[in-house]
């Protein structure tokens, strides 16, 4: 798992940086055309941007044009919410037991940071995708945590659990 403040090119610059072939979880919507250019918008573009309708809707439907592309051709797994959430967990378990590697952002952004680790609380989906593989495979899934430095480029790898 990879703890970090997730923003749309951040699975991109962990994917990039690491040695290993990585199969990048990601907001849903970001693979789905129709859906990309509104979430570009309201998550990226407005906030970290500063650019605002209608040039904000432009922009995104451009960036659009290239992310989906991308973001497919890297073969990320969609990670939807509520009930569909269910869809993204047989995805990931044919990955791992293919021996792949999957890149999970597990904090939830819209709960507030702890001022000492600077980090949300974790979402529970990850966590059990560790059960489902025990279930699966009667193995152990390994977690490798990181942290990607916003500050400097840099990712930093912990020791696996």
């Amino acid at each position: 798992m990879f703890p970090t403040t997730l923003e749309p090119r951040a699975p991109i610059a962990v994917a990039c940086s690491v040695p290993i072939r990585l199969h990048p979880w990601i907001v849903g919507d970001m693979l789905i055309w129709d859906n990309a250019a509104a979430y570009l918008s309201k998550s990226f573009v407005e906030p970290q941007l500063h650019i605002y309708a209608p040039l904000a809707n432009l922009l995104s439907r451009l960036i659009c044009q290239a992310s989906v592309r991308l973001l497919g051709g890297v073969q990320c797994i969609p990670v939807y919410t509520g009930a569909q959430l269910l869809k993204t967990y047989p995805q990931s378990l044919d990955c791992l037991e293919r021996g792949t590697s999957l890149l999970i952002f597990p904090e939830d952004p819209t709960l507030p940071r702890d001022e000492q680790c600077q980090m949300s609380p974790f979402r529970p989906g990850s966590a059990h995708l560790g059960e489902l593989y025990l279930e699966s495979t009667g193995n152990c899934l390994q977690f490798v945590p990181a942290a990607l430095h916003t500050i400097r480029p840099l990712v930093r790898l912990g020791e696996s659990v």
